[in-house]
């Protein structure tokens, strides 16, 4: 299992899928791929050590951060706040496929610093960047 984890640790960003299907052969199955909590937790840190990009049903990509993690990681629930989209969303680590959870804003302690930055970077990746080619999160 120690080797498994450290292969989903090591693995390229876009090349997880492949992974993914490789450690199921491995361990006997998806199903028991997906059963293994040691598994999923190597998974929930590779994706928010990643800052992965989830695309979502509406077509915007969701960002996983450690800090928007809103699920209980003891129930294995992949469920997070993107801060900037200002929705919660919820994806399955072995398929991405992804749903909107809630699209009612969070209260996040935050001070005027960050809402600066927020604003700033709006800014700045609107006139820099195409629309929808960068995320960002503070």
């Amino acid at each position: 299992m120690k080797a498994l984890k450290y292969l989903v640790r090591v693995s390229p960003s876009g090349e997880m899928q492949d992974v993914i299907h490789h450690i199921a052969v491995l361990v006997g199955g998806q199903e028991n791929l997906e059963q293994s909590p040691e598994i999923i937790a190597a998974l929930r840190k590779f994706y928010e050590t990643h800052r992965y990009h989830i695309v979502l049903p509406n077509g915007k990509s969701g960002l996983v951060t450690a800090g928007g993690n809103a699920g209980d990681a003891e129930n294995g629930d992949f469920i997070y706040y993107d801060n900037i989209l200002g929705l919660s969303f919820s994806f399955n680590p072995f398929t991405l496929a992804a749903n909107i959870v809630s699209e009612e804003p969070m209260e996040i302690a935050s001070g005027p610093t960050r809402d600066s930055l927020v604003t700033s970077l709006t800014a700045y990746t609107a006139k820099a960047y195409r629309k929808g080619k960068v995320l960002f999160s503070v």
